[in-house]
């Protein structure tokens, strides 16, 4: 009888646990722990799974979808790679997190079964199923993840990137800045491991930022890059490079098209790509001033003190993904304090903590969160 309940792997997590949970209420004492046994070896299993990747649990869990269009929500999943189920699995990270208190309170209740004197069994019991309805309640309405992971996988799709080759990136971005610079970060901490987040630097230099930035990030992080300003000679090189590597490109409204060559490059294309990442739990760097402070195309004298005014675009990305996830999404400002002279070749790179924008905001709110992320910024900019 017990044997027949664990090993009919057509049944799902749900229908194995509540059909040895019938047994072991007519069962006697000795019956009634091996029932225990089998819950706790089944729901193990399932966590073995769960540590592999996060959105293994999602489909252990999602084997009790029986319509034909939840089917194939799970052979969609099947068949992603490696690198799109662990961004599928950051988008739903709040989900998850929900889903694996619910089974440690689960594991918990068995445990304490096993142990259980006899009087204590039947109270664990009660408790026990209530937190399994709990959790198939959650999974079947409240939460709504089957609608989320068919959403997701279509963009999870159009944002995929080459681990191995943004690997690569970063180790020449590294390369790239510390032959020329020793560089000094303070507050790495403030950026979360999981869960979108928006990093806003000033842009002092246009041609250190961007390595710099993707030599000390220690997460994966997509990053919004004009590129009107791109030389004809380079643009396929480049384009096979930081596609790659994470890039979103856009052709600035203010400067000269390169819808030729970036056809993915309008703004309005980049505001979804930005918002797609940061729905599926991703990191974006976006330089909120939009240029640089030292810029070789430009022959404007360069001012060291000056933090540009901050563009709203990126309250823009925020509220829209807010509105999607009803996640907050942090805003983590990074001031950068570059040498005034030749000899010094030191670069400090401040992390600051992170803020939000609220979801229902007015243009006022715009222009006074752009003042204040600009202040934030001059105050991480300054020399300590």
């Amino acid at each position: 009888m017990f044997r027949s309940a664990l090993s009919e792997n057509t049944l799902s997590f749900f229908s194995n646990m509540k059909r040895i949970y019938e047994i072991k209420k007519s069962a006697n004492s000795n019956e009634r722990k091996k029932c225990v046994k089998i819950q706790i070896r089944i729901l193990n299993a399932l966590l073995s799974k769960e540590k592999k990747i996060d959105n293994k649990l999602l489909k252990e869990l999602g084997k009790h979808f029986k319509d034909e269009k939840e089917m194939k929500i799970l052979a969609d999943l099947k068949k992603i790679n490696r690198t799109q189920e662990k961004i599928l699995a950051a988008s739903l990270f709040e989900e998850l997190k929900k889903i694996k208190e619910r089974i440690a309170e689960y594991k918990e209740n068995l445990i304490a079964q096993r142990d259980a004197d006899s009087q204590d069994v039947h109270e664990l019991m009660n408790a026990e199923m209530n937190i399994l309805n709990t959790l198939r309640k959650f999974l079947d309405e409240a939460s709504k993840i089957k609608e989320k992971i068919e959403a997701n996988i279509n963009r999870v799709k159009k944002i995929e990137y080459k681990q191995w080759f943004r690997h690569l990136i970063n180790g020449v971005a590294w390369i790239n800045v510390h032959r020329q610079f020793s560089v000094i970060v303070e507050g790495l901490e403030n950026i979360p491991e999981k869960g979108p987040v928006i990093i806003a630097p000033r842009h002092f230099h246009g041609q250190v930022d961007g390595s710099l930035f993707l030599s000390i990030i220690p997460r994966h992080t997509f990053f919004l890059r004009a590129v009107d300003w791109v030389d004809n000679s380079d643009i396929k090189l480049q384009r096979l490079i930081f596609s790659r590597a994470g890039e979103i490109p856009v052709n600035r409204p203010h400067m000269p098209k390169r819808q030729d060559k970036y056809p993915n490059g309008s703004p309005k294309s980049a505001t979804k790509r930005v918002i797609d990442a940061l729905i599926l739990g991703q990191a974006v760097l976006v330089f909120p001033e939009s240029r640089s402070n030292i810029d070789i195309r430009s022959t404007e004298e360069i001012r060291r003190d000056i933090v540009m005014d901050i563009q709203p675009g990126i309250f823009l990305f925020a509220q829209r993904a807010q509105e999607i996830t009803g996640m907050k999404i942090p805003i983590i400002p990074v001031g950068t304090i570059y040498p005034d002279k030749d000899d010094k070749k030191i670069i400090e790179v401040n992390f600051g903590k992170p803020f939000y924008f609220p979801l229902h905001a007015d243009k006022e709110s715009f222009n006074e969160y752009c003042n204040k992320l600009r202040n934030k910024i001059v105050e991480l900019s300054k020399e300590r």
